[in-house]
Parts: structure tokens; sequence; C-alpha cells
């Protein structure tokens, strides 16, 4: 990251960091190369969510990379507005500087949708792992087959997770969804 934007620094207005790992290290790297930046925050996943000693002992570390994300980013987004007054109470120098702006999908999309004229279009872009929801996903296309829904599935394969790529590869077979890539 840092080599390719210091090559493309004079290409670039801003950058704009939206996975964890990224949006974690990514404004450091972007102010050492003078591109101003904007995160989102989806989540704290995992590493907030899960109880194992593990996971515990990575939040101290998230938190000390996510208060220098925040300290050198111009803006950060949020999509759950818990995570981010949590955020401004812990960091509140920084409070300034965050927005809630919810998920990518606006209430007057689904409001205004007749769903009794079909297909329904169900798109979920994520990378393929547990705990991004897939396994229900697939589970959901496979119930709901044949009921005037088309479920479409797009995102990177993970690292270790070759069952669950089988499984995305065999639900794409049978035309219980379509894996776009």
């Amino acid at each position: 990251l840092f080599r390719y934007l210091c090559r493309h620094r004079n290409e670039y207005d801003a950058v704009h960091f939206f996975s964890t790992k990224l949006q974690l290290f990514g404004p450091l790297v972007a102010a050492c190369v003078g591109i101003p930046c904007l995160t989102t925050i989806t989540g704290f996943g995992r590493v907030f969510n899960r109880q194992t000693w593990l996971y515990r002992i990575l939040r101290w570390p998230y938190l000390m990379f996510a208060e220098q994300s925040l300290r050198f980013s111009r803006a950060t987004f949020f999509q759950n507005r818990g995570d981010m007054e949590w955020l401004k109470q812990r960091f509140p120098r920084w409070a300034p500087k965050m927005y809630w702006v919810g998920s990518g999908i606006t209430a007057s999309v689904v409001t205004e949708k007749d769903f009794s004229v079909g297909p329904l279009h169900v798109l979920l872009a994520a990378r393929l792992m547990p705990d991004k929801g897939i396994p229900i996903y697939l589970e959901c296309a496979r119930q709901l087959q044949g009921a005037n829904i088309q479920f479409r599935l797009a995102g990177p394969a993970s690292d270790g997770q070759q069952r669950l790529w089988a499984d995305i590869l065999r639900a794409h077979e049978l035309g219980q969804m379509h894996y776009m890539g």
C-alpha cells in the first residue's frame, strides 16, 4: 500500500479505507505519503464480539491503532450508531470527525419496492467467511429457491475456508444462487 500510494500520490485527491485492516493502518500510511483520507467502520466485528482470550488481548492494539486512524483521517463514517457513540466516549478529542451514515440502503428503497412483483434480486457482497453470514445466506437461498427470488453473492474467498468455498460452488451449480466472483 505504501509503495503504491507513493508512486501514485499525485493521482489522488483522497483515499477511502473501508475494511478493518485498511481502516486501522491506511490513515497512517496516507499521512506519511501526504494524501488526505477518509475511513468507514461497519462494525467492530469479532475482536469485540468474541470473548475468547485471543480476542480480548487483540482489543488493546486494535484501539491503539483505531485512535491513530481517527487522528489521521479527515472523517470517519460509521454504519453502526452504537459503535460510533462508544468511540466518541473513548476518544472525545476525535469525536468531531465521526459521522453516522447508516447502512448502504435507504428505507425508501425497501418501502417503495413492490415485493409481489418479481423477481426479487438479493445481492450479498462480503468476504466469503462464516463471520460475514455466508452460511446463513446460502441456507436462505436453498430454502427459498424457486420462490421468485434471485440470490447473488459477490466477494473474495477467504483463506482456510475451503469447505465454505465448496458449499458456495455447489449452491451456484445447483442454481440456488449465482456467485458473481
